[in-house]
């Protein structure tokens, strides 16, 4: 009978541990996935330039001057701390709208034949055709438009001789093109690698955080 009592006990203890652990593991496992249901997803993300506060505009004014610049250099220069600047940073990557980046100047880099292309397409076959043109190396930008053609690209060849090869041969494997124009650019007054919409640019007056250290 005593062992009998004892065994019972026994199973009860043991039953009540089981159920507390049990409980104690669900909770951790309710705290350390309730972060979950807040991740931020990318609807969540898409912010724009009105997004911006004065501390995002001018860390994405020094990442324009020099995408090198250092997280406690602008920490130093906007009076925050570093992990406030890296979180900044990375809300900007995440979310699409800032993408830091080197980029190369192709005109200066030995592509000096540059050519705008209109080009007219059959009806249904736009998005085939700038499929196909959009895995050649020398595409610059390839857009749909309105009105005398379907799209416009812009490509950079070395030299005429590769953009004749381009024309002679690769355009004609391309199914869907019904026309193309060739226009040349002899000059170009403007190229903007950096684009900066007054959104950003206007907002505020920062001091460089490279400058302010040198002049320390």
């Amino acid at each position: 009978m005593l062992v009998t009592c004892r065994r019972a006990l026994w199973n009860l203890k043991r039953l009540v541990t089981v159920s507390v652990t049990g409980t104690l593991r669900r909770s951790r496992d309710a705290k350390v996935q309730k972060p979950i249901g807040h991740q931020v997803t990318s609807s969540s993300t898409a912010r724009t330039l009105d997004d911006l506060g004065d501390l995002d505009r001018s860390i994405l004014r020094c990442l324009q001057e020099d995408g090198r610049t250092s997280n406690a250099s602008m920490a130093r220069a906007f009076g925050v701390s570093e992990p406030t600047i890296r979180n900044r940073i990375s809300r900007l990557t995440a979310g699409g709208l800032v993408k830091v980046t080197a980029v190369v100047n192709p005109r200066t880099s030995g592509f000096a034949c540059d050519v705008i292309i209109g080009l007219t397409c059959e009806p249904g076959r736009p998005l085939e055709v700038a499929d196909h043109l959009g895995r050649f190396e020398q595409m610059v930008y390839l857009g749909h438009t309105t009105g005398r053609y379907d799209m416009l690209v812009e490509m950079l060849f070395r030299n005429d001789a590769e953009l004749f090869s381009f024309l002679t041969k690769d355009i004609p494997q391309i199914d869907g093109i019904i026309g193309t124009e060739i226009m040349h650019v002899l000059r170009a007054e403007r190229v903007d690698f950096d684009w900066r919409p007054g959104a950003v640019g206007n907002q505020i007056q920062v001091e460089h955080p490279e400058q302010k250290d040198s002049d320390d």
